[in-house]
């Protein structure tokens, strides 16, 4: 086989090279035509042309882009282009191959580390041929001053060896670039093509913009992935692993507005310890297409810090373990959605606003903080920050917060939501509230709460707000279902919880005058959801007989009502009616329970209607106060509970005075045979003069809302002839 060499040149290392000037069948082409060299480390003679290496100008090769075939295996090879047509004398190169069973590794790169070539169409080092699996190949360092345009392509061994690329591309990669090891790539222009590469263990560096795809496939480790330039919308990143110390960094720290990033980023491991990633340019939507974070339902133990803020989303975030920038001196206005964030760990907006989402699925122990200033800008909270679980961490708002603070669990007792200025927006706790909610959280310049706040549990915690004082009544955009005991304005006592509520009224006529075993009271408070206590203030005493003073100071509260016939004091009367009755056909009662019942009462019982309360612990020569409460307020704290209605039960077996025209009047503190057993010997006839059901019935010990002539009227002829109260009081409520 003929050799032929054209030139020999010192090199920077102990080796020899040959030259081919252009070859076509082995004859001579212009001398304007690229010049292939080659050399090697190898010992011994120079790679021989036409034997260690073959140079072809025949299609689909050319002449202005030789094609050059590596025969004989080496770790050494150096292949370089000259052409003095060119600028700087580099020329170009069509495809470098290696179809064959041999170890090979190559340097692109001429003389004194030039560039080895301008254009490249192609490197294929994939050894072909039997046993070639066994074999790896590597490009181990060089650069060509133009672009690729065609593909580059490395392989393994099967024992692990090899694959790896040290390369720079000065120009642009239009093609895919597939290696199993990333050592160093540069690409100073753009990325076109697909770039897959089972680990980079070095730097994957892109100067210009991405506008094709990388994959890796097992992992980066302590490595750099940078690009430069914008990220295009039919862009994917998918990091298959990140280890330890690595670094993904899209666009220039200090310039955000140059650099857009408009793909899709996937991190299926999502940011480990060790790792930051990078995005200094805003998440930019194009078309119909949204740029994404995507971190598999893995966490950020990292840095995860998107700079330029922008309108895309972070998707399947596992839990903040790390730090999530979302935004640095501009606007995040797409959504980030995390599973959690740890104590100690932050999501930030640095000197920014949030106008869109943050979403954390399961507990807020860390920190969410938008920084900054009038001066510098930033720091609203124009968007909404929901956590789906329990908050223990902090959500920091350093200047207005006009958007949605959505806590659907309980805010604990470590846990605040802190405004720096006004709270504008809605705020919502789902459960209880231990923690705080504040505006003007900094002290130093004014801040309200005039946006809608509920809380729909318990609030033991502490709110603040310039337009709020302790002990007075809070403004009607804030609902709080319930005050603890441990609840404070500003520090200091809670807020007053009977605001509005007017005390029960005295009814008018007789259905107000006092009765033996029966308190008569219009609940009032319509539209209102009220509890009604019953305390017991002083009780009588007649000993030995009985002393039922043991009980003053105790509570009970009023049931739910019901409607019962006057005259038969049949309960849910029958559609036809009860049939004729003085003064009114049905009577509303309720029995005392132990525990609060909440009611629109005016809407159950009738606006101005009686409501008689009955119960073992109603007695005769007793003093009752009866006060509502709202739905919410904590029942432990006197200061909750309206003005009380006083009530004295007449004397044991007074039911009324004399009769006039029309009806029987107001007990008159004597017993008669003639006034109070015939005026209820009356009642027990249906007469239609006759006193109301809740005066008559005294029998049993526990009334039924009868009145009988053995029972009832007999027990007032024992009150006539001095027999004492019969009945115990019940045991006292909880």
């Amino acid at each position: 086989m003929q050799r032929i060499s054209n030139s020999s040149l010192s090199l920077p290392w102990a080796g020899i090279v040959v030259s081919i000037v252009g070859v076509l069948g082995g004859q001579s082409a212009p001398a304007a035509d690229p010049v292939i060299h080659a050399a090697w480390e190898e010992p011994g003679d120079p790679p021989a042309l036409d034997f260690d290496y073959v140079v072809s100008t025949l299609p689909p090769a050319s002449p202005e882009f030789p094609d050059v075939e590596l025969r004989t295996g080496s770790d050494t090879w150096q292949i370089w282009s000259t052409d003095s047509d060119n600028p700087n004398g580099i020329g170009d190169i069509g495809v470098i191959s290696s179809p064959h069973p041999e170890n090979f590794g190559v340097k692109i790169e001429g003389p004194g580390e030039i560039a080895g070539a301008r254009e490249i169409k192609g490197i294929i080092l994939d050894p072909q041929g039997e046993g070639s699996d066994a074999k790896y190949s590597n490009l181990t360092g060089g650069r060509i001053s133009g672009n690729l345009t065609g593909d580059l392509t490395l392989q393994k061994s099967s024992g692990g060896l090899g694959g790896a690329a040290s390369f720079t591309i000065d120009g642009d990669a239009e093609a895919n670039i597939t290696v199993p090891q990333v050592s160093s790539i540069t690409i100073s222009g753009d990325a076109i093509g697909v770039i897959q590469t089972s680990v980079i263990y070095g730097s994957l560096t892109i100067a210009g913009d991405l506008l094709g795809h990388i994959e890796v496939t097992w992992r980066m480790l302590f490595a750099e992935l940078n690009v430069s330039g914008n990220v295009g919308p039919d862009a994917t990143i998918q990091i298959a692993d990140t280890a330890n110390a690595v670094s993904i960094e899209f666009g220039e720290e200090g310039h955000p507005e140059m650099f857009e990033f408009a793909g899709d980023l996937r991190l299926l491991t999502g940011v480990e310890e060790g790792t930051t990633v990078t995005i200094h340019g805003p998440l930019t939507p194009t078309g119909e297409h949204t740029p994404t974070i995507d971190l598999n339902d893995q966490d950020v133990a990292g840095d995860l810090l998107i700079l330029g803020g922008g309108d895309g989303d972070i998707i399947n975030g596992g839990a903040v373990t790390g730090i999530v920038g979302l935004a640095e001196f501009t606007t995040f206005s797409g959504t980030a959605t995390f599973a959690g964030v740890a104590p100690n760990c932050n999501i930030k907006a640095c000197f920014s606003d949030i106008d869109g989402t943050i979403h954390i699925t399961g507990n807020m122990d860390g920190t969410i903080w938008m920084s900054g200033s009038v001066e510098t800008g930033g720091g609203d909270l124009n968007g909404t920050i929901q956590i789906d679980r329990d908050m223990s961490g902090l959500i920091t708002v350093h200047l207005d917060a006009s958007g949605e603070i959505i806590v659907v669990g309980n805010l604990l007792s470590n846990g605040g939501i802190r405004i720096w200025r006004d709270i504008l927006g809605m705020v919502t706790v789902g459960g209880d509230v231990e923690g705080e909610i504040l505006a003007n959280s900094s002290g130093i310049g004014s801040g309200e709460i005039t946006g809608p706040l509920t809380v729909s549990g318990l609030f033991n915690g502490n709110i603040c707000g310039d337009n709020l004082e302790p002990d007075e009544c809070l403004p009607d955009n804030i609902d709080i279902a319930c005050f603890g005991p441990d609840s404070t304005v500003c520090g200091e006592s809670g807020p007053a919880c009977q605001c509005g509520l007017d005390p029960p009224e005295q009814p008018e006529g007789e259905e107000g005058y006092a009765k033996n075993r029966y308190l008569s009271f219009v609940p009032g408070n319509t539209g209102v959801l009220t509890a009604l206590r019953v305390t017991l203030a002083t009780m009588p005493a007649d000993p030995p007989h009985y002393d039922f003073t043991p009980w003053e100071g105790t509570h009970v509260w009023v049931g739910e009502p019901e409607e019962i016939c006057e005259n038969s004091g049949q309960r849910d009367p029958p559609p036809w009616g009860c049939g004729p009755a003085y003064p009114t056909l049905t009577l509303m009662v309720a029995e005392c329970v132990c525990e609060p019942y909440y009611a629109d009462w005016p809407t159950i019982v009738g606006n101005d209607v009686a409501l008689h309360v009955y119960g073992q612990e109603i007695v005769p020569g007793g003093t009752y106060e009866i006060q509502a409460i709202h739905e919410g307020c904590y029942v432990g704290i006197e200061s909750n509970y309206s003005d009380p209605l006083v009530i004295t039960t007449s004397r044991w077996g007074d039911i009324c005075g004399i009769k006039d025209s029309s009806h029987w009047t107001a007990p008159d503190g004597k017993i008669h045979v003639t006034i109070d057993a015939t005026a209820c010997l009356d009642k027990f006839k249906n007469k239609s003069d006759a006193p109301i059901k809740a005066r008559c019935d005294v029998d049993p010990e526990t009334p039924q809302q009868k009145v009988n002539i053995s029972t009832d009227v007999m027990r007032i002829l024992d009150a006539y002839r001095g027999q004492p109260y019969p009945f115990p009081m019940p045991t006292p409520c909880p």
